[in-house]
């Protein structure tokens, strides 16, 4: 940025009369979800079926993780959103319990 020429604010507004109030809704729930998607990232990795609870302490996920069985009976993988102000650490830590095949994935937009 060489010089900023304004700041701007988006506002949602409603009539009170609610004629399109599922139409606002639905902005307000776009826009919701793009901002939440900002802020994550999804993380993927592979782990150890034994470091499963572990790992579900490092990356828990908006609810919770997404976990997936593996060829490999004693491997799984998880996936989790998690935010970015966070990442690096996250990944140290996976890498610390001995998570491989880590990846982040941008989140374009969500849904809480």
């Amino acid at each position: 940025i060489v010089s900023e020429i304004m700041t701007t604010e988006t506002v949602l507004i409603q009539n009170k009369r609610k004629k399109h109030a599922k139409t606002v809704e639905l902005i307000r729930k776009r826009i919701e979800g793009y901002m939440l998607a900002q802020k994550y990232k999804m993380v993927y990795y592979n782990i150890e079926r034994i470091n499963l609870d572990k790992a579900k302490m490092i990356t828990p996920g908006k609810k919770s993780p997404t976990v997936q069985t593996l060829d490999d009976p004693d491997w799984i993988a998880i996936g989790a959103m998690v935010p970015i102000t966070e990442l690096s650490n996250i990944m140290d830590q996976l890498e610390e319990i001995g998570a491989s095949s880590i990846f982040v994935v941008a989140i374009d937009n969500c849904r809480a």
